[in-house]
């Protein structure tokens, strides 16, 4: 249905998110058992299922800080991708197809979005919200839905750089309480999670300020974030995957 390819290569700048807003737009409905919306600010959003109590969500957003793909945005062009295997791991580079030249894949935030797609697909009962304007200072995400929210139970963004990354603060802002972390805790060591990090901002800023639930940054496989020699590891992507399935399934569906 979808590829971690068909996501990195749609392009992608802070308030020009709409080739990706469409892609979902489109693909969502094809999932199955999914409501979705797009409120005003552009931000979309999606539930499955029915929970018993309140609901797992999970968060990327939709915007890249590279400037040079406005144009392939206007050209209806997608990044033409490479894939190197180097230390037994697949890295997948960006190139722009006007200028044949190098530049961010734009994995932060697209690896969050695959990742919320494909956990959209395997779990029964979850939401998530993809959201506009994070690169420019959380513009989206300060919009975000009360109404979306409010039978939610945690939220985690796959937003962190590397395969080993976890938020303890964003901007100040602490982002769980010892419960919801203990239970965490025992996942992120089993799979190797130790870099424990303090952080200028992402869109859970917004969400535990606006809504209080406790919320997780996950790591989500892109490297060299921000610039023209970003890429990303398949292999820590899909792991994000596995990570997020696992919390979820200790977390449940109930607040911490």
């Amino acid at each position: 249905m979808f590829t971690l390819e068909d996501i990195l290569s749609i392009p992608s700048y802070s308030r020009n998110e709409v080739r990706v807003q469409e892609y979902l737009l489109e693909l969502l409905p094809k999932i199955g058992g999914l409501t979705v919306s797009m409120d005003g600010k552009g931000n979309i959003y999606t539930t499955k299922g029915k929970t018993k109590g309140h609901y797992p969500c999970v968060m990327a957003h939709m915007d890249t800080v590279h400037r040079d793909h406005d144009i392939l945005i206007k050209t209806n062009d997608l990044l033409s991708l490479k894939s190197v295997h180097m230390y037994d791991k697949e890295h997948i580079y960006a190139f722009n197809p006007i200028t044949y030249e190098q530049t961010g894949i734009g994995g932060d935030d697209k690896c969050g979005v695959y990742i919320c797609l494909r956990l959209l697909q395997q779990l029964d009962v979850v939401k998530a919200v993809f959201f506009v304007e994070e690169e420019i200072g959380m513009r989206g995400s300060e919009h975000a839905s009360e109404e979306f929210f409010d039978d939610v139970a945690y939220a985690i963004q796959f937003d962190g750089p590397t395969g080993n990354y976890y938020s303890v603060t964003c901007s100040g802002v602490e982002l769980w309480n010892e419960d919801y972390h203990n239970k965490v805790l025992p996942i992120l060591e089993s799979n190797n999670i130790d870099n424990f990090t303090r952080d200028p901002f992402t869109d859970v800023v917004q969400v535990r300020k606006k809504f209080g639930i406790n919320c997780s940054v996950v790591a989500s496989g892109y490297y060299k974030m921000h610039t023209s020699k970003e890429y990303v590891i398949r292999e820590d992507v899909e792991n994000a995957v596995k990570i997020g399935k696992e919390m979820i399934n200790e977390l449940g569906e109930k607040r911490y």
